[in-house]
C-alpha cells in the first residue's frame, strides 16, 4: 500500500516455457490490466518459463517441493529449472520463507541443499531464497 488509492503488487507467474512467448506476454498483460480495473491494483508480473511434460523433471519438483516441507513446511517454491549433466544435475529455484523467519537466506540455502543432497548426491542446488 503506497497511500490512498495506490495499491501495488509484483507477482512470479510460472508459465509453459513451450508455449509461444508473445502468447504468453499478451496473457500477463490482460492479468494486469484485470488486477488494476477489477481490484484497483496497479500489478507487475515477472513471467517464470518452466518445463513440462517433462516426467523426470515434474518428478524432481515435487520430490524437491516435499524436501523443502521436511524443514519447514511454510516454505515452497517457484521458478524450478533442471539441468542434466554428465557427473551431476543442477536444480535451480527459489526458495520462498515467511517474512518472519530468523534463518539468513545463506543458512536457508544450506539447509535445503542439505537435505536435497542427503537424498541424491548428484544434484547439487543453486538457490535464492525470497521472502514473502
Amino acid at each position: 500500500n503506497y497511500g490512498a488509492g495506490a495499491i501495488i503488487v509484483s507477482l512470479h507467474i510460472e508459465v509453459d516455457g513451450s508455449v509461444d512467448v508473445f502468447q504468453t506476454h499478451d496473457t500477463i498483460d490482460n492479468i494486469e490490466k484485470r488486477l488494476n480495473e477489477e481490484l484497483g491494483i496497479r500489478a507487475t508480473i515477472h513471467m517464470d518459463p518452466i518445463v513440462t511434460g517433462d516426467e523426470e523433471v515434474s518428478s524432481t519438483r515435487a520430490w524437491v517441493v516435499e524436501a523443502i516441507a521436511e524443514i519447514d513446511p511454510a516454505w515452497h517454491i517457484h521458478d524450478f529449472r533442471f539441468v542434466r549433466g554428465e557427473t551431476h544435475t543442477n536444480l535451480i529455484f527459489d526458495v520462498v520463507v515467511p517474512f518472519e523467519c530468523r534463518h539468513t537466506p545463506k543458512e536457508i540455502a544450506a539447509m535445503v541443499e542439505e537435505n536435497i543432497q542427503s537424498k541424491n548426491p548428484t544434484y547439487f542446488t543453486v538457490i535464492t531464497v525470497d521472502r514473502e
